[in-house]
């Protein structure tokens, strides 16, 4: 059933890291106009009866074409934490994702927050845009308005040294 006034939130998952929202009208709609052209994520919510239901889909914005994506309503969490170099130094603007469905960026302190993550295990990865170095870890959320806190630390990076031989 389509769902009036549901709070709808659209984040861009690459710089500039746009976030755009609004209420869907009675018929569960709503347009959102003039998006940057690549990968977002739309997170609703809604309280229905006496408890407040999220999800959160993936969904590509093409150049000058009008895309669709739906949101299923069910129990939901959220997904926190902080990404830090390895020395513990945090690390702000970087792109954060959730299995794909949810973005966020950094702040200065390195944290993030992705409510509306539907119940499961996802992926959570997250990118320094200037050292271009990355940290992956796993989250799980099993029940409605759990809140999952992670930790990402970048890797190091490493070298690679060898030798090429002819015949």
């Amino acid at each position: 059933d389509a769902v009036a006034a549901a709070d709808v939130t659209v984040s861009q998952a690459e710089q500039p890291f746009a976030v755009t929202a609004g209420l869907t009208d009675p018929d569960g709609a709503l347009a959102l106009i003039g998006l940057i052209e690549g990968r977002w994520s739309a997170r609703a919510c809604a309280d229905v009866g006496i408890v407040q239901l999220c999800g959160t889909s993936p969904v590509v914005v093409l150049l000058e074409q009008t895309v669709g994506v739906r949101v299923d309503l069910a129990a939901s969490g959220t997904i926190e934490g902080t990404f830090t170099a390895a020395d513990g130094t945090p690390l702000g603007a970087a792109q954060i994702s959730i299995g794909g469905i949810g973005y966020a960026a950094s702040d200065d302190s390195g944290a993030f927050s992705v409510p509306g993550i539907p119940l499961g295990t996802y992926t959570v990865s997250a990118s320094n845009p200037v050292s271009g170095r990355y940290a992956e870890t796993e989250a799980t959320l099993s029940f409605d308005g759990e809140v999952a806190a992670v930790l990402l630390v970048e890797e190091r990076l490493g070298d690679v040294r060898g030798s090429v031989i002819g015949n």
